[in-house]
């Protein structure tokens, strides 16, 4: 009788080390739930990127494709992505290197200024910084 209730423990254990793994369900070269620009020339963010989402969500693959590059400030989508699904079937998770723009450190990827007519301007922080001298911009903080 002991043996076999240790037989059902090491059974009930190895099953449930098992069944919470992920499975491979495929590669793929590109993967953005935007549209990619193919003139601009993105950078790589981040190598291994990872995300984990639950297949209960609506559109759970794109759930967790933004997931893994908003988790990178700048991130626009997923190069050398791997697709895998728990082998419950309940959730999926991926895994990909990050492309993107680089942010800068502190910087927001716009600013807002107001000038003395009261109208507002959107600056793009990837182009050249604004001259402070200029006596008709003054940013707003």
């Amino acid at each position: 009788m002991k043996t076999t209730i240790k037989t059902l423990a090491i059974v009930l254990a190895l099953g449930s080390l098992t069944s919470c793994g992920f499975k491979r369900y495929g590669d793929f070269t590109i993967m953005a739930n935007g549209n990619v620009d193919s003139k601009t020339e993105y950078q790589k963010l981040k190598v291994n990127a990872e995300a984990v989402v639950k297949t209960k969500k609506i559109d759970p693959l794109e759930e967790c494709v933004d997931q893994a590059v908003k988790s990178v400030p700048g991130g626009e989508f997923l190069k050398n992505v791997t697709v895998y699904v728990s082998k419950s079937g309940r959730k999926i998770k991926i895994t990909g290197d990050v492309y993107g723009i680089p942010v800068k450190q502190g910087f927001s990827n716009s600013v807002c200024c107001w000038s003395k007519t009261s109208e507002v301007s959107y600056f793009n922080m990837t182009a050249p910084p604004m001259s402070s001298n200029d006596p008709n911009l003054t940013s707003a903080h």
